[in-house]
């Protein structure tokens, strides 16, 4: 098996808004170690410098759901929910109306 330190380099954490996001190898191994190698959570997170919380959630996503758990998901844009037609001109017809209004005064409308 490959070292930890190897496989860390090459999937660095990319920072994002929402922290860092790890690859799908990188999680994979770090849940293999914990799972097949029986290395203690606390060792694992200070080995690999990744928190407790967050080695429990990819274990735990592993045994749920395989190593499509350990994947980061992705929303396509095209699938988010759409506003009704009615709602959306309601909300045009009052920002033309008052254009100084924002996002919490026109909701309240």
């Amino acid at each position: 098996m490959e070292n930890v330190e190897e496989v860390k380099r090459r999937t660095k954490g990319k920072e994002s808004r929402y922290g860092k996001r790890y690859g799908l190898e990188f999680k994979l191994r770090c849940v293999k170690l914990r799972l097949e190698e029986g290395i203690p959570t606390p060792v694992l997170s200070k080995e690999v410098g990744v928190s407790k919380d967050t080695i429990g959630h990819w274990v735990k996503a592993y045994r749920e759901r395989g190593e499509a758990g350990l994947r980061n998901p992705f929303v396509p844009a095209g699938s988010r929910p759409k506003l009704a037609s009615p709602v959306r001109e309601k909300i045009v017809e009052i920002k033309k109306r008052e254009p100084l209004f924002g996002v919490k005064r026109i909701s309240t409308c």
